[in-house]
């Protein structure tokens, strides 16, 4: 997971409901005025995104400050990647954090400066709505790389999923699946590419927490 976050906007119209709130916010923020709709785009940087079709998770804190009317509002706010919508739309009402999850496929993430863009839709309703972002977090699957001939992973949940391991300096390196101290075997449907440095990749299938280490004989 990566953390996108920028202290550049000071607000202090709050509702404080923690000692602790954050105040602080990306300097790009959603205004309307009725129903007309206000779009802002943000650029966050990925690095070592692997190439796959897998579901990201996304995860994005809004947060509206406090005014005569804001607490009747419903906020409703539309997020793309790079051109690609989110699976739902975040849709909230009140004056506390809000925080979204969503997914998108993981296909659509670039490895570099990706633009998410947030549409705000008012209502005709509504004098007025404001809605700050406080932070955006991004799980995906990275490109996994050896140091000095060796590299550990964790499965994160028990769904088979392929791995590519890249920067070994030979051309034998052997993947353990480490259950826990006592069970621990040696998974041998890996393909080796490359011409040094090689490459390693595997699928496999494993329970959650699940230790992956990949080792070349001087690793």
């Amino acid at each position: 997971r990566v953390l996108f976050e920028e202290n550049r906007m000071y607000e202090m119209a709050l509702l404080d409901s923690a000692p602790d709130d954050d105040h602080w916010f990306f300097n790009d923020y959603m205004l309307t005025w009725g129903a007309e709709t206000n779009t802002i785009q943000l650029k966050p940087v990925l690095p070592n995104v692997l190439p796959a079709n897998s579901p990201a998770t996304v995860r994005i804190a809004f947060q509206t400050p406090v005014t005569d009317y804001a607490d009747y509002n419903t906020y409703d706010v539309s997020v793309k990647v790079n051109g690609a919508s989110l699976t739902n739309t975040a849709s909230w009402s009140g004056l506390n954090q809000y925080v979204f999850e969503s997914q998108i496929g993981q296909d659509n993430l670039l490895e570099g400066t990706n633009v998410i863009e947030f549409t705000l839709t008012g209502d005709e309703d509504t004098f007025m709505e404001l809605v700050y972002i406080n932070w955006i977090e991004i799980g995906y699957q990275k490109k996994l790389a050896a140091v000095n001939d060796s590299a550990t992973y964790v499965a994160p949940d028990a769904d088979n999923r392929q791995y590519t391991v890249s920067s070994f300096t030979t051309g034998n390196p052997v993947v353990y699946r480490i259950a826990d101290v006592s069970d621990v075997s040696v998974i041998t449907n890996t393909i080796i590419t490359g011409s040094g440095p090689y490459n390693i990749t595997f699928s496999d299938s494993a329970a959650s927490g699940t230790i992956y280490q990949v080792a070349a004989p001087a690793g």
